[in-house]
C-alpha cells in the first residue's frame, strides 16, 4: 500500500493507493499516517480511496478506529472517492452512516439536484399536518405550508442547484449571502441584522472575528428542501407513524444510492423551469396528490417514483429487504391519497376530539 498527502488550505489530504489488508500490512500503515497528521496537529483529514482495490476485516476496523481517533482529538475524517466495492462493504456492514462519504463532488450534486426535483412529489406523499391547534387548517401539509411563509432568502428551492453545472462552491457562495441570525459568544446570541456572513468576514461584528465555528451555526440556519451538510439532509417530508417513516427511508435509498434510478427520477422532473417547480410547491401543502406538474398529476408522478425507487432497491446491495418498507407508499398512492386524508378521515369519526387520533398517528418504533 502506497500513501501519499498534501495540503489544502487547512485540509490534509491522503491519498491511497492498494489494499488496505493485515496481511500486506496496510491497516497499521494507515493507523500510523492518521495518528502522525493528528499530532502534528492536522485536524481535518481528507482520504481519497480512489486508489484502493480492497480492504479486509483488519482494514476495514482501521478506518473506523482512524475516524473515531480524529473524532475524539477534535478533528475530523472524510472518504472521497468511495469505490463501489468498498461502498457496498460498508453498506453490508452497517458502517456507511458512520462515515461522511459521496464517491465524488458530482455523485453529490447529482443526488442534490434530483432531490431539489422531485421534494415537492415526495411532500406530497408524506403529506401528514393537516391540524394546527386541534383543528383542520385546510392543508394536507401545514408543515410545508409555514415554510412557504418563511423568510425566502435561506428556505425552499435555490435556483442555482438546476444548473447544469452546480457544484460545491455553489451552495457556499448563496450561503454566505444569506443574512445572519445572530453571533454566538460564551453560550451568548448577539442578533445580526441585515448582515451577510460575506461581510461579516470581510468587517467582523463588534469586535468578533469571523470563525469556523460561526460559520457552522450560520449554515445550521439555512433551510432549503435539501440541506448540504457532511452529508445531503432531505427536509421535504412529514413526520408520520413509524410505517411511513420506514417508506421515506427506503424511497430516498431507492431513488438516490442507484444510478439508474436516479437518472430516471430525474427524467421526470428535467424539463420543468424554476418557475414551475415554485408553483408546485406553493400548490402541494393543500392539494398533495391532486397537485399538478406539467400537466400530470402527482399520483401519477408518485406511482412513478416509487416504482424507480423499488427498482433501485432491488439492485443496491441489501436492498431487498427493505424494497417492502414501499408498500405504505403503493398504496397511498395507487388510491390517490395521503396520511392526511386519514387522519382528516379519522378526525371526522372522532367528532373533532384530535386526541382520539394519537393512539394511531403517533411515531412508535
Amino acid at each position: 500500500m502506497q500513501i501519499e498527502q498534501r495540503v489544502s488550505g487547512d485540509i490534509t489530504i491522503v491519498t491511497i493507493n492498494g489494499d488496505i489488508t493485515l496481511n500486506k500490512g496496510g491497516d497499521v500503515l494507515l493507523k500510523d499516517k492518521i495518528h502522525s497528521l493528528l499530532q502534528q496537529g492536522s485536524k481535518k483529514i481528507l482520504l481519497d480511496l480512489g486508489g484502493v482495490s480492497y480492504v479486509d476485516s483488519a482494514g476495514l476496523g482501521q478506518l473506523v478506529q482512524v475516524r473515531t481517533t480524529a473524532s475524539n482529538g477534535g478533528g475530523s475524517l472524510k472518504l472521497v472517492h468511495v469505490t463501489k466495492r468498498l461502498k457496498d462493504l460498508l453498506v453490508v456492514t452497517k458502517l456507511v452512516t458512520v462515515f461522511d462519504s459521496y464517491e465524488s463532488e458530482a455523485d453529490a450534486v447529482d443526488k442534490m439536484r434530483t432531490a431539489y426535483g422531485v421534494t415537492s412529489i415526495v411532500t406530497a406523499m408524506f403529506a401528514a399536518s393537516p391540524f394546527a391547534d386541534g383543528q383542520p387548517t385546510g392543508d394536507k401539509s401545514f408543515r410545508a405550508a409555514i415554510w412557504l411563509e418563511t423568510d425566502e432568502d435561506r428556505c425552499g428551492l435555490p435556483g442555482f442547484v438546476f444548473k447544469p453545472d452546480f457544484g460545491f462552491r455553489d451552495y457556499a457562495e448563496w450561503a454566505l449571502d444569506v443574512p445572519m441570525f445572530f453571533v454566538v459568544r460564551d453560550g451568548n446570541y448577539k442578533p445580526v441584522e441585515r448582515m451577510s456572513f460575506r461581510r461579516f468576514m470581510a468587517e467582523g461584528f463588534e469586535g468578533e472575528a469571523a470563525t469556523l465555528r460561526d460559520w457552522e451555526v450560520h449554515l445550521s440556519t439555512l433551510f432549503p428542501e435539501v440541506r448540504l451538510k457532511r452529508y445531503i439532509e432531505l427536509r421535504g417530508a412529514d413526520a408520520g407513524p413509524m410505517p411511513m417513516a420506514a417508506a421515506l427511508g427506503a424511497l430516498w435509498r431507492g431513488l438516490l444510492d442507484d444510478a439508474d434510478a436516479r437518472a430516471a427520477a430525474w427524467d421526470l422532473v428535467a424539463r420543468h423551469s424554476l418557475a414551475e417547480r415554485e408553483a408546485l410547491r406553493r400548490e402541494v401543502p393543500r392539494a398533495a396528490l391532486r397537485a399538478t406538474l406539467g400537466g400530470r398529476r402527482l399520483q401519477e408522478l408518485a406511482l412513478e417514483l416509487i416504482r424507480n425507487a423499488d427498482a433501485g432497491l432491488a439492485r443496491l446491495p441489501g436492498g431487498e429487504a427493505d424494497r417492502p418498507l414501499l408498500a405504505p407508499l403503493w398504496g397511498y398512492a395507487a388510491a390517490g391519497r395521503t396520511p392526511a386524508d386519514d387522519m382528516l378521515a379519522d378526525f371526522d369519526t372522532a367528532r373533532g376530539d384530535p386526541s382520539k387520533l394519537i393512539p394511531r398517528w403517533e411515531l412508535q418504533p
